[in-house]
């Protein structure tokens, strides 16, 4: 297939934390928290400005972190991919437009790569949406597919075929 055009949307972001905190700072405000309130979080404190802080959470442990900077560059993306105290994430987007003798072909790919602060492991998501036009078959073809990068069977795969309204198309 002869590809008629290609456009590729990148967008890095990452956020630094800070690397060290005050003994005294935590004990100051773990005595300000109120236990006995259940409907108050004890992770959070009455004087802390909540801008500043960044939960991250899993289910076996939780952690506080100082929000310190963000960065939009793919430089500090790179420098910080194995930063512990940093939330780095990759969003990429591309639209392509296919043409054969027999069809003609739109798609569009999706992907999110994020690493937690204080994390080890990426997040990895894929999501590709394509629509095609058989000349020789006079069809319409309409796909979605979600998680395709990942050796197991696809999660989420739907196809349609002469489908012209949202309910053929069946649940998203």
């Amino acid at each position: 297939m002869e590809v008629l055009k290609r456009i590729e949307l990148k967008d890095y972001y990452t956020q630094l934390y800070e690397d060290n905190s005050s003994l005294e700072e935590y004990y100051s405000k773990k005595a300000k928290v109120k236990i006995n309130e259940p409907e108050q979080d004890p992770f959070l404190c009455d004087d802390v400005n909540e801008e500043d802080i960044h939960f991250y959470s899993s289910p076996s442990q939780r952690h506080r972190w100082k929000f310190k900077t963000d960065l939009r560059t793919e430089k500090d993306y790179v420098e910080n991919c194995g930063n512990p105290v940093a939330m780095v994430r990759l969003m990429k987007v591309v639209l392509v437009l296919e043409k054969s003798e027999e069809k003609v072909s739109l798609k569009l790919f999706k992907y999110f790569n994020q690493r937690g602060v204080g994390l080890q492991w990426f997040k990895k998501s894929t999501n590709l949406t394509y629509a095609t036009y058989n000349f020789k078959t006079n069809c319409y073809y309409y796909g979605l597919s979600s998680d395709y990068h990942k050796k197991r069977k696809v999660k989420g795969r739907m196809f349609s075929k002469n489908a012209f309204s949202e309910q053929s198309h069946g649940p998203r």
